[in-house]
């Protein structure tokens, strides 16, 4: 064999096994290139070209296909390599039977462990077998310390722990991949997770920092990204930084009706009421979670009563009266917030009727003695007296720490 022969076959045997490490890490482009060099390095049919064209077509191939790369005597494959591919084609498809079985007839060979270590915590993550999975992951990070895989395997294994709540441990983990490999491909989301750790253990200067770094490093639009974001936001209310929580959320596109109460609330803190009450708004006429709707509503309220612009709660607080955003006890509040609302308007009859209706429905005690009060208020205005003390009787029974005073009100009512 020539020197330029020699040269030029180990010049495509290293294309080969570059096309297969690049499958093996799910880099199709990359791997398609290599094989496609192998394919025209001109060293005619041998065996890597024959496999690098075979890699080429995997995707195309029908069901029978692997079958012609396996031992006609035994039924293994004919090699390693080859189990490999098998091992990695029926993990993309789902064949189950079969990769065990390519599996642990490559764990028999000895050979690139490491590798179907990787496979053996992948298949057993998409079974939610956590066990099975943490096993095999700190098989390969303790016997194969230089593997490729070395770093994904620390990664996946701190997200296991993380979604386990064993925080403690699992930010370690993440500590030092953030310290030891910044620039990996699983930085930004190291340090979400350690943000949302440093979050849960209310050390928010720690957290600030770590989502600030992860959300400029995250996909826009990815869950993750939302919910550091969310998160930043979260920490600024907590540290009253308000003007930091608008340069945050103020950019962001279409944001769900949590994070706007968020930025409306802010907006609120900082003298900017026009634009907070046009957010609550918003938020009141969009789908959302009832709290997110009671909240915006309880920030509606403080914004109208601060302006004196009682419109837009009498629009609102009708509307999720009607579409019953919220039961039980913050349903009564809004019933009692409109009667309040009514008074405040003169229209004491409409109050009245509300507050006749808040009755009928169940309600804590404090709750019961709050709609007499304004039963009494509405009746007194109305110079409906007879109504009034018979609300006063009422006081007096569901009130008994107050009742001398209901007592002393109803005879000085009465007097001529």
């Amino acid at each position: 064999i020539t020197t330029q022969a020699r040269d030029t076959y180990l010049k495509a045997l290293a294309q080969f096994y570059s096309g297969m490490i690049c499958t093996l890490l799910s880099r199709e482009e990359e791997a398609r290139g290599h094989f496609r060099a192998v394919l025209g390095s001109g060293i005619g049919h041998g065996p890597v070209t024959v496999l690098s064209l075979f890699y080429l077509q995997k995707d195309t191939i029908d069901e029978k296909g692997p079958e012609v790369l396996l031992d006609e005597k035994n039924g293994k494959p004919v090699n390693n390599m080859i189990n490999l591919f098998l091992a990695d084609r029926y993990f993309r498809t789902g064949q189950e039977k079969e990769l065990l079985q390519a599996l642990n007839y490559g764990i028999s060979l000895e050979l690139n462990q490491d590798i179907y270590y990787r496979y053996f915590y992948r298949y057993y993550l998409t079974r939610n077998d956590l066990e099975r999975s943490l096993l095999y992951i700190k098989k390969l990070i303790n016997e194969y310390p230089s593997s490729i895989f070395q770093e994904e395997a620390r990664f996946n294994y701190a997200c296991l722990l993380f979604q386990e709540k064993e925080y403690s441990e699992a930010g370690k983990l993440f500590q030092t991949l953030a310290e030891t490999s910044p620039d990996s491909p699983y930085s930004a989301r190291t340090l979400y997770f350690l943000g949302f750790i440093h979050f849960e253990q209310k050390e928010y200067e720690e957290a600030e920092k770590n989502l600030l770094s992860a959300i400029k490093g995250l996909e826009p639009g990815s869950a993750l990204r939302t919910s550091g974001i969310s998160l930043l936001a979260g920490i600024y209310v907590v540290k009253e930084e308000y003007r930091k929580n608008i340069s945050l959320l103020a950019p962001v596109k279409d944001p769900a009706p949590d994070l706007m109460y968020t930025l409306a609330y802010s907006y609120s803190r900082t003298e900017q009421g026009s634009r907070a009450l046009e957010l609550v708004q918003d938020i009141l006429d969009r789908p959302a979670e009832p709290d997110t709707h009671y909240r915006a509503f309880l920030l509606l309220h403080s914004l109208c009563t601060n302006t004196g612009n009682d419109g837009p709660l009498l629009k609102y607080i009708f509307k999720i009266k009607e579409n019953r955003y919220v039961t039980g006890r913050d349903f009564i509040n809004y019933i009692l917030d409109l009667a309040g609302l009514q008074h405040r308007n003169r229209n004491y009859r409409e109050s009245v009727n509300q507050l006749l209706n808040a009755i009928t429905y169940d309600m804590e005690p404090e709750q019961k003695i709050r709609i007499n009060l304004l039963l009494y208020r509405d009746y007194r205005s109305l110079k409906w007296q007879e109504k009034a003390s018979a609300v006063l009787d009422t006081l007096i029974r569901l009130d008994p720490d107050n009742a001398e005073r209901y007592r002393q009100e109803k005879e000085e009512s009465e007097q001529p």
